[in-house]
């Protein structure tokens, strides 16, 4: 602790004087002033924490995308929509994912295997896109009237960040829906073991 600082008092003549507690005259050659707190420096952030709070980083994006896949998958019924493959399944963007406006569309989505997406040259978006487009009105008339009715931009006014929340949002009430519908059936499947195992049982016999 410091132990020399003024004290103020008054002498005879009603003049107020300062000298220190010590009783030197003030300024006390002992007094040794605190030296000012230096301001703390703002931490900086991590690069992480830098992506998180850009909703539009590519942190986000990705969240979007992949948030974005698994719906596709889901609506898709987890086979290809050209064959009914489950193996090897891949989402495609029937409006190119360039094309911001409708990166995260899930209505722009379909589900293909990999021959069907990207390797065969009869029926394929990538290699085949003229007959793949003309399977697409053939089999589904209201997905190319709806592919028409578009007007894709590379720019969207809303944030990765807030398309994700939106995504995963309809994912968890499907995945809520579908656990309903599982317990209901196990309930149902109780209750008609249950109904067995009675009729099971065997009478008593009359006396």
């Amino acid at each position: 602790m410091n132990n020399h600082h003024p004290e103020e008092w008054t002498d005879a003549g009603g003049v107020k004087q300062l000298s220190c507690v010590c009783g030197n005259k003030w300024p006390c050659p002992k007094f040794k002033p605190k030296k000012p707190k230096k301001p703390k420096k703002p931490k900086k952030k991590s690069k992480l924490q830098k992506k998180i709070d850009d909703p539009n980083s590519r942190l986000w994006r990705n969240k979007a995308d992949k948030a974005w896949k698994e719906l596709v998958f889901i609506h898709g019924g987890a086979k290809c929509a050209i064959c009914d493959s489950n193996d090897w399944l891949q989402a495609h963007h029937l409006i190119p994912r360039e094309m911001t406006s409708h990166r995260h569309v899930v209505a722009n989505g379909i589900l293909l295997c990999a021959s069907h997406h990207k390797y065969s040259f009869e029926l394929s978006p990538h290699k085949a896109p003229v007959a793949f487009f003309g399977w697409i009105i053939k089999s589904n008339g209201m997905r190319w009237a709806w592919l028409l009715e578009q007007v894709p931009s590379r720019s969207n006014p809303a944030t990765f960040k807030d398309i994700y929340l939106g995504l995963e949002k309809e994912l968890i009430s499907i995945k809520n829906t579908v656990k309903g519908e599982q317990h209901g059936m196990l309930r149902e499947q109780k209750e008609i073991s249950g109904n067995q195992e009675s009729t099971d049982q065997p009478q008593p016999s009359p006396a």
